[in-house]
């Protein structure tokens, strides 16, 4: 018993140290906050923009909020890398809102809207069997 509770204690305080990352681009700049668990800002800590093959386009750092509002050419990044320089480090994949959007075509919405009403017809004619 004691050795479990030794477990669950050791991963939730490994969580505690986690860095999370918030980006989105608005007007050609890319806003970034950085965070521990317990929402405890990511001060002056490193901000690293990265290619498709994670080669470095631009460095910033974080405010004493941990957030930061960079100029960057957005179709070039791929990847956010915050780094707090005492071993907490994250990394992940940036999608623009906007590339991301025009991927979503009407024929694909029609096909979903479809797709939905089919299964709520099929629950109903199953239903109405019984």
């Amino acid at each position: 018993m004691r050795f479990w509770l030794l477990i669950l204690f050791t991963c939730t305080a490994l969580f505690a140290h986690k860095l999370h990352i918030f980006a989105y681009s608005e007007g050609g700049e890319i806003f970034i906050q950085g965070y521990f668990s317990k929402s405890a800002p990511c001060k002056g800590c490193n901000i690293s923009f990265l290619d498709k093959d994670k080669k470095l386009i631009k460095k910033s750092v974080t405010d004493s909020s941990g957030k930061a509002r960079v100029a960057v050419e957005i179709k070039k990044v791929a990847y956010i890398a915050l780094d707090d320089a005492m071993g907490h480090k994250s990394v992940v994949e940036f999608l623009d809102a906007k590339a991301s959007e025009s991927k979503s075509s009407p024929l694909m919405m029609l096909f979903g809207l479809v797709l939905f009403v089919l299964v709520f017809l099929l629950l109903y004619l199953l239903k109405r069997k019984k």
